[in-house]
């Protein structure tokens, strides 16, 4: 009876030992997609992105409060580092026109992150970040894109990314658009909660905004 007992006790161990293995495989095959792909957006639009570390600080932060768990934080600042992907293979730059876009350059734009979440969906990997990257660009209130999806339609991740990446636009100098100060930004969430930016999210991430270290 202890024999049997041992050999099922070392098959459960040899199962537990070979998917931890598969799991450390992906998770490196995961960050070398993800570091692959920031690296040809750099060079593709000759930009640094060192910014979208504070934004996935500052989205982190927010889902703490929230309460999410370890790996819905995890999701979303891997999401944060592919927002763009949508962006390579485009021919131009159309989203950095001063001037107001035509419709057919407005439809462009606005399928950038249809166009990141195609491009990624064949990284089984990447699977559970896709819908923040497509959805980051809803409003609370349905009169987002792609889809037009509304409150708790939008899956959380891409609601919390939605405030934190209009908060650092808003203070980032761009050249087609006024550069704000952090009181100013932080006033226009506050302006758009219930309409473009989830309430809740928006609550949390004022809080979070209130640590010295984060403002800074």
């Amino acid at each position: 009876t202890d024999l049997e007992i041992l050999k099922s006790l070392s098959e459960q161990a040899v199962v537990a030992i070979k998917n931890a293995q598969l799991f450390e495989q992906t998770e490196e095959l995961t960050l070398g997609s993800i570091k692959t792909i920031n690296e040809l957006l750099e060079r593709h639009f000759g930009e640094k992105r060192s910014h979208l570390e504070v934004v996935g600080q500052i989205a982190v932060e927010v889902g703490k409060l929230l309460e999410l768990s370890g790996q819905e934080l995890v999701h979303i600042e891997r999401a944060i580092l592919l927002l763009d992907t949508g962006r390579l293979g485009l021919t131009d730059r159309t989203w950095e026109k001063k001037e107001k876009l035509t419709p057919k350059e407005l439809e462009q734009v606005r399928s950038i992150p249809l166009r990141g979440a195609n491009l990624l969906k064949s990284m089984t990997s990447l699977k559970p970040i896709i819908p923040i990257i497509m959805h980051h660009h809803e409003r609370f209130d349905g009169r987002g894109y792609p889809q037009g999806l509304k409150g708790e339609e939008i899956p959380i991740g891409a609601r919390i990314v939605s405030v934190v990446d209009s908060f650092i636009a808003m203070i980032s100098k761009r050249p087609y658009k006024q550069q704000l100060s952090a009181k100013q930004a932080l006033d226009e969430i506050e302006q758009h909660k219930g309409a473009q930016f989830d309430p809740r999210v928006v609550d949390c991430f004022l809080k979070a905004m209130k640590e010295k270290d984060i403002l800074d």
